[in-house]
Parts: structure tokens; sequence; C-alpha cells
């Protein structure tokens, strides 16, 4: 690839996603990447300012930091600098620098405005993403990664040589007699990403006798079209998501022609809006479980649960514990498990009878004559599994959810949507779950 390329692509992603009017704040490590985008926003007469990070680990990056600010002074760039401690970080330094770079640049994006902070992310970069994930046993859809333009928390990203190798990149440099830092810890054994660069990728190369870093990127370009094709056809689902104040669920028991391919990508999105990563195998039984239509499956991952019945899956959050004692219900307010249950006198009053959608959204009700009632423990006799079989009400909530009793018979449940009751209302009780977050 051609000097000539570089810039031309370069200014091709400027005309296309630059804003002429403001200023973009660039990641200036002064290794080669960071530094020929430094020139070539200088080429292009783009209004710029530099963020450098002193990760403090090698001796001589603090007079690095003080050449590049030099540099910036130079010409007329401002510049911002971030010196971190490592003796002072908890956990993965390496991820825990990349957590202070990010946050370093999005505060100087909120203070100065400037439109995107402007990543010197090459072709190399994206193969050895690739290659980690795939090794890691990452979907093949999430092969695909770093896109020349992302979001980290509301702030672009820019990433204009994505399409350039580290090879390319350093001819540049080396044709303009440009010179740049070179950084140890970029291919040090204390790091992954080090040992892949010096050892795993190269000896890959030597082995299959040719450069593996461009088909890589080709995959993680390919990865990222399926992934898009998929959410551009399956969105339309995550968007009948109901939500409750136990969790959330989706009904696609209807959806006979999905591939399981497709319920994978299902089940893994609603796992990310739970905010858990599931397994391969448990994410193989929910795709078993959903296109089989099979009853009362589980998995547990954490504090979730996720329960899979005939087409519809369910990510309960908030477990519904059920009640082991019976309550009278009397006029007024009380609490009954995790329900809050308020019973008030009406008269000529008709409601719509709840289901056990409703039970999941956390608000039910229901109309009894004058009486004596208690609320208690539901029991399952043949009867009644008939009755919430036909009205399709899931098989984990069958337990958890209290009925109404006058003496030794059940007078009215809340899950089929049908009472058991015809005679005339005289008070109404009204159920709430205590939590009503919305999860």
């Amino acid at each position: 690839m051609s000097f000539r390329t570089i810039e031309r692509t370069f200014s091709l992603f400027l005309s296309r996603h630059l804003d002429p009017k403001r200023a973009v704040l660039l990641a200036l490590s002064g290794g080669p990447d960071s530094l020929l985008l430094f020139y070539l926003l200088l080429r292009n007469n783009v209004s710029f300012a530099v963020a450098h990070v002193d990760h403090g680990w090698r001796e001589e990056s603090a007079k690095e930091a003080a050449k590049l600010k030099e540099l910036c002074h130079k010409h007329s760039v401002p510049f911002h600098l971030k010196t971190l401690d490592p003796d002072k970080m908890q956990g993965s330094l390496e991820e825990a620098c990349r957590n202070e770079r990010l946050s370093f640049v999005r505060s100087i994006c909120q203070r100065h405005q400037y439109q995107a902070v402007m990543l010197g992310h090459h072709a190399n970069d994206r193969a050895e993403t690739t290659l980690k994930r795939f090794f890691e046993g990452s979907s093949i859809l999430k092969l695909g990664n770093m896109k020349e333009i992302s979001l980290y928390e509301g702030l672009p990203l820019f990433r204009p040589l994505l399409q350039h190798t580290k090879t390319h990149i350093q001819q540049w440099l080396h044709y303009h007699e440009i010179s740049y830092f070179l950084d140890s810890t970029n291919e040090s054994d204390q790091f992954l990403r080090g040992r892949m660069r010096r050892e795993l990728i190269p000896s890959l190369s030597k082995v299959f006798g040719k450069e593996i870093v461009l088909p890589l990127t080709r995959i993680s370009e390919e990865a990222e079209e399926l992934e898009a094709y998929f959410a551009s056809k399956l969105n339309p689902f995550l968007e009948c998501v109901q939500r409750g104040t136990c969790g959330f669920f989706l009904d696609l028991s209807h959806e006979t022609s999905l591939h399981p391919c497709e319920w994978r990508w299902l089940v893994k999105e609603m796992a990310a809006m739970a905010s858990i990563s599931l397994s391969y195998d448990q994410v193989a039984l929910c795709v078993r479980s959903l296109s089989k239509n099979s009853e009362s499956r589980q998995v547990v991952k954490g504090n979730c649960k996720i329960f899979l019945d005939r087409g519809r899956i369910f990510f309960i959050l908030k477990d519904i514990n059920p009640m082991e004692q019976k309550r009278v219900i009397q006029p007024g307010k009380f609490c009954y498990g995790n329900w809050e249950v308020e019973v008030k006198p009406v008269e000529g009053k008709r409601v719509e009878e709840s289901s056990w959608r409703d039970v999941l959204e956390g608000r039910v009700h229901c109309l009894l004559p004058k009486g004596n009632f208690e609320l208690g423990p539901s029991h399952c006799d043949r009867s009644m599994q008939n009755r919430w079989t036909a009205s399709g009400v899931p098989v984990f909530l069958r337990r958890r959810i209290p009925v109404i009793w006058s003496g030794n018979a059940i007078v009215h449940e809340f899950l089929s949507g049908r009472s058991l009751s015809r005679s005339h209302p005289e008070f109404m009780m009204t159920m709430d779950m205590k939590n009503k977050e919305i999860i």
C-alpha cells in the first residue's frame, strides 16, 4: 500500500465523518500510529488538541511526555496531560490503564466540547483482537471489533487507520523522516497482547508462509456485517420484550420459522440486557428449549434465573418467593411476602381479571363478594393445572403466586385471567409488588 493511499483514505475519512467547525481530540502516545495521525491532521488543516497519558511504566515516559508537549507547542496544538501511578492500581493493570485513558479523554471532550477522540488503532490491532476472541471461544458474530466510528459512553471514537498495517505506517514515517517512540511494554511478556505481537502472530505467519494480519481483519469486517444483518432482522423481536418488577420476558411461542442461530443471537442479546454473560452450554440449552417448545427449563447465572417455557424466555432478576402461611384478608393495607395488599369496598364496579402477564408487571387485582377470605399459597390440583395449561401460564409461576381461599376452596387465582367466583362483588382487593423498580 503506497503512502498516497494512507493520505487518501485519511482525507476521505475526514470528509465523511469530521465536522470542520469543531475541533477533535487526538490521543497521542508518541508511537508510530498516533504520531502519523498528528501529522496528517496538520497536513489537512484540521483543528485539534492532544491528550497524552504518561502511564509511569517506564523511566523514560516522563521525558517522552515533555517532548510531546514541546512538539504540540511548536505547532500551536493544545496539550492535555495525565500522569498515572501504576502502584496505586488494582486488578488488571492493562484494563485499569485503559479505563483511565478513556475516562481522561472523555472528561476533556466534555470540558472543551471536542467532537470526538481520534485513536491510532490500525489493522494489526484489529487482527490481534480477532485472534484473541477466536481463541477465547467468542461467537463468530463477536469477532468483529474496532469500528471506524464507535461510541464510549456517548463519546464518538474515530479510528481512521484500521485499513493500514503497522508496517505501512512505519514506512510512511520513515519516508518523511519523522521519529517516534517505541514503547517496550507493547511487546512485553507481562501482557497477552505483547506475547501475541512478539510470538504468536509472527509464528503463525511463518507457519502459513504469508502475512495473516489482513486476512484476520477481513474476518473481522465480515463478522461486523453479519452482526449488523442479525441486528436489522431480529431487533424487532427485542422491541417486543416486556418488562416488569422482577425482570423481563419475550414471547416467541408463535415464531416457528426462526433458525437456531437466530435463537442464539436473541438469547445472547437478552442476556446482555440483564448484564450477564452466558456460557456456550447455557446458550445451547436455551436454544434447544426454545426451538423445541420445551416446557419448564431453567438456567441460573448469578442472581439471574432464566426460565424457558414453550417458546417463551423469562429473565427473572428478583425472584418471586412463595409464601407458606395464609393471611386473613381484611379492609385496609398489609404486606404478604413480596406483595403490598390494599383492600377497599366498592359497589357495582367491574374490573378486568388479572393474568400472569400482570403478575410479572407487578400489579394484580380482583373483585370478591362479602365473606371470609384468606390469601395463601396455591394448591395445584389437576383441574387447576389444566386450567393454567390451557391459559398458557408459565410453569415456574404456578407455585410462586398466592391465591385467595375461602375455607378449603380456592375462590380466585391471578394467573389464568379467569375468575372462579361469579358472585356480585362488594369490595375489591388490589395487590402491588413492594419493589416497583423497573429492571
